[in-house]
């Protein structure tokens, strides 16, 4: 028969499953923090939309060409995230990858096909903030070239 107060369980058995229950609950909403975090101010669209767009320039680009780029967004949002703008952008030219970074602890690296080096990189900020340049200067590949960001 089914007595009543003759469980299996105990007070220290369902203790447990409730502080299983908690920490699981506790890590739930940690990661969802973390994401919406990053997801502020669209630094994630952003990166990704800037990562793109330069892989795609590159691509279609000849050795030789120079290209200036407004990135007010991009500078804006990264002085919100305390990211100075020589960190912003990155070009690896082993790997062929552009790399963009709006927040701290993350960056968005995308990949271009087009064989050539992407060199004297730098970003001019502007006194009124309105006209912050990217500049770059497509070579062909293994060339050394002076002022060469690397």
């Amino acid at each position: 028969m089914n007595k009543r107060g003759e469980g299996g369980e105990g007070f220290g058995d369902i203790l447990l499953q409730y502080i299983g229950y908690i920490v699981f609950v506790i890590l739930f909403f940690a990661i969802m923090f973390y994401f919406v975090s990053a997801q502020k101010n669209g630094a994630a669209s952003w990166e990704d939309f800037y990562a793109k767009e330069l892989a795609r320039i590159i691509d279609s680009s000849n050795a030789g060409e120079t290209f200036e780029i407004n990135v007010n967004k991009a500078t804006k949002i990264a002085s919100k995230q305390g990211i100075l703008a020589s960190e912003i952008f990155d070009f690896d030219n082993e790997r062929n990858e552009v790399s963009v970074r709006l927040s701290r602890g993350r960056k968005t690296v995308f990949s271009y096909f087009n064989e050539v080096d992407v060199v004297a990189w730098r970003v001019r900020l502007a006194e009124d903030g309105k006209n912050n340049i990217l500049h770059f200067e497509i070579a062909k590949a293994d060339e050394v070239v002076e002022g060469d960001a690397k």
